[in-house]
């Protein structure tokens, strides 16, 4: 929570176009130890994904991982609240891309998008 609350307070500081460029860019200071900020607007359209720029400025409202959970709705609907938790399967960076399962804490910036960012559970093994 409080990577996305510093990612949370950078945005409101910094303004939407200036935090997108940082939070997408995989070196930058808000890709960190594995973990990472991503961003959404509230019509599912990817704003930022370090990892994944291909996936950026496409529409994931309807993706959903392996178990058939739509995460992008889940993460529109708690970030709408607010902000919240999720989980659901998705490629770990950090993992060459392995699915695994994810908790993520997403927040509202402000009524247009919102951003979050999550942790991956350790496979039978994995020892960090």
């Amino acid at each position: 929570m409080a990577y996305v609350n510093e990612a949370l307070q950078f945005a409101r500081e910094n303004g939407k176009q200036k935090s997108l460029a940082v939070f997408n860019d995989p070196k930058g200071n808000f890709s960190r130890d594995g973990r990472y900020i991503f961003a959404y607007d509230y019509e599912g359209r990817t704003l930022a994904l370090p990892y994944q720029p291909k996936l950026v400025d496409t529409n994931r409202i309807d993706a959903q991982d392996p178990n058939g959970v739509k995460f992008i709705q889940q993460a529109i609907d708690t970030a709408r609240k607010g902000n919240g938790f999720i989980y659901y399967i998705y490629p770990d960076s950090s993992r060459n891309m392995t699915q695994a399962l994810k908790l993520s804490y997403v927040a509202n910036v402000d009524d247009t998008w919102f951003l979050g960012s999550g942790i991956y559970a350790k496979g039978e093994n994995q020892t960090d």
